[in-house]
């Protein structure tokens, strides 16, 4: 049974980006509102992608599989290389 790692990292890195702007967007939404009033003193608040734990552990785990995948690649072309 061969398991497709990059396909899941791909899943999760996606995940993750949807995660990450659904933050930003629930975070700016009512910064954005109070500008359209005329409120022009306060600084647009920033999100930091590392702010949130949850998206950078689903970045590191689709590296992992990344890792992972590319390291079942290179192992199956060796595994190759020998036989011929």
């Amino acid at each position: 049974m061969k398991t497709d790692y990059t396909k899941y990292a791909t899943h999760l890195l996606i995940a993750s980006a949807v995660i990450y702007i659904l933050e930003k967007i629930i975070i700016m939404i009512p910064e954005y509102i109070d500008r359209v009033r005329g409120s022009y003193t306060t600084p647009l608040p920033t999100v930091s992608i590392f702010e949130n734990k949850l998206v950078v552990a689903m970045i590191l785990i689709s590296l992992v599989f990344y890792g992972i995948d590319l390291y079942k690649n290179f192992e199956t072309q060796i595994k190759n290389l020998k036989k011929k």
